[in-house]
Parts: C-alpha cells; structure tokens; sequence
C-alpha cells in the first residue's frame, strides 16, 4: 500500500501500517476489508469497478461475487456505515457496476516515499522470488515461486497480443469514441444491418455502412451499442437482415440486449426512405427518415427514435455530409475486410477532404491491416501527437495505433507506452470500448514483459470499462489475458476454468482466431501440466480452426502446440504430417525456428540424433535471421534437443558451441528459464565425460525447477538427474529425485521411464515393473534410447 494516510470524518486510515482508527482508538477489521477501503480511497475521484477491485485487492480477476460482497460489507461496518446497504452513508455502491467512496477524504503524505508513482499500488500482489543454488544436495521440493514467464508462455503472449492488435486496430475507425452509457455487463441495443429493398450495386455499402452510422448517432446520446464488429461477426453466419422473430430471439438471447434495431433502406424516385423498427420484448416501434441522401435518412430516422427516449437534445445536429458518407463507405468494407475498396475510397478522396483526422486514421487503419507497418506509423505518427482543436478521441486511437505497431514488431517495451499515452489522452470518462481495449491490450504486453502485478490490475480495468460500455467479446479477450496470467503465477484450475470461459463465449459469437487463440493456450498451459490427453484435445480443436484463420503468427502458435501435444502423446507420425505443411513445400512454408526445433525433436524420438544434429546449421540460422526478441521460446527448446542429439551421437563436443551461439541469440541471457536450460544442459555435458561436478548442475536445475513449480520442468530435469544416477549407482539421492517423478508416472513417459530406473536402483522390483509397463504404454511411436 501507499504511504499515506486518509482522513475522512472521525477516522483515519494509515495505509502503510495498514491500520484503520477512530478517535484515536484502532478499529478492528479484516485484512481484504482494510485494502478494498485503501483502494476505494485512494481512487475516490471515481468509482472503481467490481473487477477492478478484485484485481487490486486479491491479484485476480475472478474471485466470485459472494467474497467481494461479504468484504465491503466489513468495510462498511468498520467506517460506521451502519446498514451496510450501500444505499447510503460513505461506500456507496453503484449499480451494475462496482463501488465509489463519496465523503470527503483529507489525504495525507508520509514522508519523502509519498512521490512513489500511482502504479505501485498494485505491485504488492505478488512476491518476486529468486533461488541460487549450488550445492550439489538434492533440496525437499519447494513451495514453487511461479514469477518467471515460461518460454512458451512467451508464446503464448505474442500469440494474443497478435489477436489483440488486430481486434483493438478495428475500433480505431469508429466514427467518434465518446463517453459511454451507464454501467452494464452486456449492450442496451443491438444495430442490425440494413435490409435494402433493391440490390444494387453501388448502394451495396448502405447495408453495414448505415447501420454503423446509426449505432454511432445512438452512442452519441450516451447509449450502450454493441459494436458493429462485433454485430457483422454475429450475423455473418445467418441471413439476418430482415430479422426474422426466431434470429432476432438468437441474437437478443446471445448479446442480452434489451432492444434489436431492425434497419429497412429504399430508394425511388430520387430519395432514400429509412426505417429503424425498434424490438422490446417482441414489440415493435417504427421510426422513419426521408432524405436525398442514405445517411442523411438514417440520421433522420435515428434522431425520432432517440426523440421517443428523451434523447433527441444530447445529439449532434449536423446533418451527415460528403465526408460523412466516404468514411462511411471505408468502414462498411472494412467490416467485411474488404482491403482493396476500403484503400481505393480512402486514395480516391479529393484535397478538400484528404486532411480530415478521420481520413487519415482510417488510412492508417487500412495500410495496419495490410501488413504495411511503415505507411500506418506515418499516418498515425502525426496524429497521436497533435493537440488543439482536434478530438482527444482521435489522438488516443492513433496512439493505440501505434501500439498495435510495436505489437506487431513484437516490441512490446515500445508498446507500453503508446497504450499509457492513450489512457491518459481519452481520461476516465472517455469511451467505455475504447478504454477497455487499451488496459487490456497494455496489460498484454506487460504480462509478455514479465509485469504480473500491473497487468493483473490493467485485467481488472479493462473488464470494468468493457462491462461498462456493454462488449461482451472484450470481456472474452480480457478473460483470455487472465488466463496466461493466473498460469503464468501458478494458478492453474483457474487459468483452465477462465480459458473455458473465454472460449465459450468465443464460439458463442463464432471468433474464430479468439477461439483459436484460447484453446492453443489451453493446449500449452496443459502441456506444461503434463495433462497430454487435454492437451492433444485442446490442439487438435484449435488445429481443425486452421483452415479459417489469416494472421500467419497465430496459424504457427496453434500448429506447434498441436505438433508439441502430439509428440508429447507418441503420435510422432501424426506430428511429423502436421510439421510438412509449414516446411518448404507445405502449405504454410514458414522460417520460423520454432518448426525446425520441433523437426529436431521428432527425429531424436525416432532414434535418428545424428539428423536431428544435422539440422543445428538451419535452426541457428533462423534463429538470427528472426527479429531480435522473437525467439524467447525456441531458443531454450533449441538447447535441449540440440544437446541431446550431440550426446546421443557420441558428439558432445558440438554442444558447448551450439549453447554458446544460442546464448548470443537472447535477448536476456539472465532469464530464469535460461539459467534452467543451461543448468541442465552443463549437467548432462559433464556427466557424458565423467565429471562429478554434474551432480551440481542436475540439482541446481532441479531447484530452480521446483521454484518455478511447473510438471513439465520437474520431470525434464529429474528424469535427467535420474539417469545421472541411474548411471553412477548413486542409491542415497535417488529417494529424493523419484519423489519428485511418482506424481507423474501415470501420464508422462519420461516420469515414467526415468522411475523404473531408480526404482530398480533401489531394488523395488515390482514399482520398478509397474512404472516400465507404464513407460512402454505412454511410449507410442517412441524409439527408447538407452541413457
């Protein structure tokens, strides 16, 4: 907590030495209790969110309702609200959304420690852990630290952070991003598309570029509108425009929307007629337009229907024009993802119009999602920096544009602060969507920075605004970033339960690299549980999703957790197929260097280490022909496979080489999960040429191990350390090393074979016996390799 002191009434709090006083008496009051008052006080200003909260307080996302309940109820109760309604009195609770502190609060510095920066508020959730070791004995197993990212976990970031730039790239062309309606978990209204009455060509447009205008006019008056994104991805599917009763049950049973909008565009005779038919609870209201021009109708029709909510004075009364229409037309093909008409009528727009802000952020927009990074950065570069008359909306949204960028160059300690920029450029009372999207996607690139404490509370924020601005698909994308957080510190049944969640509510909506995205990462999350059943499950799902994804990052983070899962089961011939699709002659030929480690792995599980060494010239060079930072995943892999196949070809002598190339390769060469993967490598290196100082790397690899508490690290260094002294008849250390492989036996064959061997070591024939029959039926396509 902060060092300061809040004062408010007859009562103190001292936030540092987390105590809370009235009249000079201490109050007595529960520790969650005393940190959710801390928080609501230091953010008085503003009312704090459910999510928010429980991010702050509890380092999660998802605690329940009933903990969060029962604790401002204590935290009432100690202030002397006396109720403990929330109806009245200081802590007051704000309807679907969360809580506000609204007395006046006297805040008090201590000290010289009162200049800490605000994000430190958050940094208490979780404890940073480093173990040394270096004695050669084999310590009890540890309560395991879980702060450092795994290589895959590093993955598994760049993977989301690659959806998420794509997902939060298509809000930047929204007509205008302002303040959002009242809190709520889903949108109030849902825009159809227009159903046109003739088909043609050139008013194709109307259907989805009409139908944003209006969503747009509604948001204008403080309405909570279900993004048009998120509307064409719901109805792509069906033929939804002339909302039928039954789709328009599906869609409000889906969204939970309290109102659909039903759009219906003709035009004859010169004019454009336009009805909005408004649904509640299967009740209809029509309000119509009539104009020369459609968005000029569609304003019309949508000012009535705002009329008939007394919100006819909130909106704007500048009748849409030439401009409005162009824009329009860029996002209706944008919302199909048609790049090329999209691009012809942003290039095709006349000097009068070519410097307006919305043009050209639209135009950066389009080069983003053409892969031309340069030509987007020169158009959102001067946007995010001008100031004066043009909108804070406009320059948040290219700034977060810039974001995307740096994303997508995997830069993501350039990335942070262009998503800070943006929250700081939109404020607290900006737009809901907006705000949601960039706590999330900030809070992405700091869990792939190793930022736990502030992405937990980034997760917590973007829920709230994402709930407040009624997007239920941001909630899914945020819900899938707590996932790799609560894995990434050791929480795994919730990181399972919330990948579910997420992926559920994916396929709900048919998002399907959102889907895909999720269930890769459950995959990778169940590989380093050692749960390979799920895992191959999870895979094969996200695997049968290839076909319908584009971004070729998120295809290669969900075929290599496929080939990883099935390797990991023995299908190696299965795995060996999915592996020729992304070489040279496959389908999706890649350079990525994680294919080639993965070709290296198989090939060690088929007896052949002599080819997988072979391959060591190819890996090392993608590995430096990749972007730097990129290869933070297989580069450890590399390590170990190339290690095992010099060993395994009676040619340890190019493995010290090999690591010290790899080693050059990193971006951090301290990371722990390098440390571990040399510790190992140096261990089974000397043990080949008879050093007993192998017996100090095993353990020390075993130790760090231990306190990174993942199965798949554990079994990996103590079925090494096993053959170690399997090989050395070194009886005395095997107890230790085979307590830490018997949870692992059932389900893992390297558990299961290195088992058998200290088993039989310590002379247990019939453990021996069972754990060698488990190992031959785990095995698979395998060929065993005697240690």
């Amino acid at each position: 907590m902060k060092p300061v002191r809040y004062r408010f009434g007859d009562y103190r709090l001292d936030a540092a030495a987390r105590e809370l006083w009235h009249r000079g008496e201490p109050v007595a009051i529960a520790p969650k209790a005393l940190e959710c008052l801390a928080y609501l006080l230091e953010h008085h200003d503003r009312a704090v969110g459910r999510d928010e909260l429980v991010a702050a307080v509890w380092g999660r996302v998802d605690t329940g309702d009933s903990p969060l309940t029962q604790t401002i109820w204590r935290a009432r109760r100690a202030v002397g609200d006396s109720d403990g309604s929330g109806e009245h009195g200081s802590l007051r609770t704000v309807p679907r959304f969360g809580y506000r502190w609204v007395a006046p609060v006297q805040v008090e510095a201590i000290g010289e420690s009162s200049s800490l920066p605000a994000e430190s508020a958050a940094t208490n959730s979780v404890e940073h852990t480093e173990t040394e070791t270096t004695a050669p004995a084999i310590p009890p197993a540890a309560n395991p630290s879980r702060t450092r990212p795994r290589a895959s976990r590093i993955a598994a970031f760049a993977a989301l952070a690659a959806v998420l730039a794509l997902a939060a790239i298509a809000m930047l062309a929204r007509p205008s991003m302002r303040a959002a309606a009242p809190a709520a978990s889903s949108a109030d209204i849902v825009v159809l598309p227009v159903a046109l009455a003739d088909s043609a060509t050139e008013n194709a447009w109307v259907r989805l570029g009409a139908m944003d205008y209006v969503a747009s006019r509604l948001r204008d008056a403080h309405l909570s509108v279900l993004p048009s994104e998120r509307v064409v991805a719901l109805v792509a599917a069906a033929a939804a425009d002339d909302a039928g009763a039954q789709e328009r049950e599906r869609l409000a049973h889906l969204t939970g929307a309290a109102q659909l909008l039903a759009l219906r565009a003709s035009f004859s005779e010169g004019r454009w007629r336009f009805a909005i038919d408004a649904y509640r609870d299967r009740q209809a209201h029509t309000f119509r337009g009539e104009a020369a021009a459609p968005l000029q109708a569609a304003d019309l029709a949508a000012a009535a229907f705002l009329d008939s909510l007394g919100r006819g004075s909130q909106v704007r009364t500048q009748s849409p024009g030439a401009i409005e229409e162009r824009l329009q037309r860029i996002d209706a093909a944008l919302l199909v993802g048609d790049l090329a008409e999209a691009r012809r009528w942003s290039d095709d727009a006349p000097d009068a119009q070519r410097d307006d802000p919305r043009l050209r952020l639209r135009s950066g927009r389009i080069a983003f999602r053409g892969g031309r990074l340069e030509d987007a950065e020169t158009a959102f570069a001067p946007l995010a920096g001008i100031t004066g008359e043009t909108p804070a909306a406009i320059r948040a949204q290219a700034q977060l544009g810039l974001g995307g960028i740096a994303v997508r160059r995997r830069q993501y300690d350039r990335a942070e602060p262009h998503y800070t920029q943006a929250l700081t450029t939109l404020g607290e009372d900006g737009d809901a969507n907006l705000l949601g999207r960039a706590y999330n996607e900030r809070a992405v690139v700091r869990g792939g920075l190793g930022r736990v404490d502030l992405a937990i509370a980034d997760i917590g924020r973007a829920r709230s605004e994402l709930g407040r601005g009624g997007d239920p698909l941001g909630i899914a994308y945020a819900d899938l970033n707590a996932a790799l957080i609560a894995g990434q510190r050791g929480r795994y049944d919730e990181a399972l339960t919330t990948f579910d969640r997420s992926s559920a509510a994916f396929e709900r909506f048919g998002i399907v690299d959102g889907l895909a995205t999720s269930l890769a990462n459950k995959a990778n999350l169940q590989l380093s549980l050692l749960d390979t059943t799920g895992a191959v499950a999870s895979a094969a799902q996200a695997w049968s999703l290839l076909p319908r994804l584009e971004d070729h990052r998120l295809i290669e983070f969900v075929a290599q957790n496929h080939i990883r899962a099935l390797r990991s089961s023995g299908r190696l011939a299965e795995a060996g197929q999915a592996l020729d699709r992304f070489e040279g002659g496959g389908d999706h030929a890649s350079q990525d260097p994680g294919f080639a480690v993965l070709r290296a792995g198989l090939l060690l599980d088929q007896g052949k280490a002599p080819l997988a060494l072979h391959l060591a010239d190819e890996i090392l060079a993608r590995i430096e022909r990749a972007p730097v930072g990129s290869c933070s995943d297989s580069i450890p892999q590399a390590a170990l496979v190339l290690t095992e196949a010099a060993l395994q070809s009676r040619r340890a002598d190019a493995a010290e080489p090999l690591l010290a190339r790899l080693d050059e390769f990193l971006a951090a060469p301290q990371d722990p999960g390098w440390l571990f993967v040399t510790e190992l490598a140096r261990g089974e290196l000397k043990a080949s040429s008879g050093d007993a100082d192998a017996d100090r790397h095993f353990a020390a690899a075993l130790a760090q191990a231990d306190s990174a508490g993942e199965p798949a690290d554990i079994v990996t260094a103590a079925a090494a350390y096993a053959a170690f002294l399997v090989a050395h008849n070194d009886r005395a250390r095997a107890a230790p090393v085979l307590t830490r492989l018997d949870p692992y036996v059932d389900r893992d064959y390297r558990a299961a074979r290195a088992a058998a061997g200290l088993h039989a070591l310590l002379d247990q024939p019939a453990p021996a016996a069972a754990a060698d029959l488990k190992a031959r039926t785990l095995a698979g396509e395998r060929v065993a390799i005697s240690p």
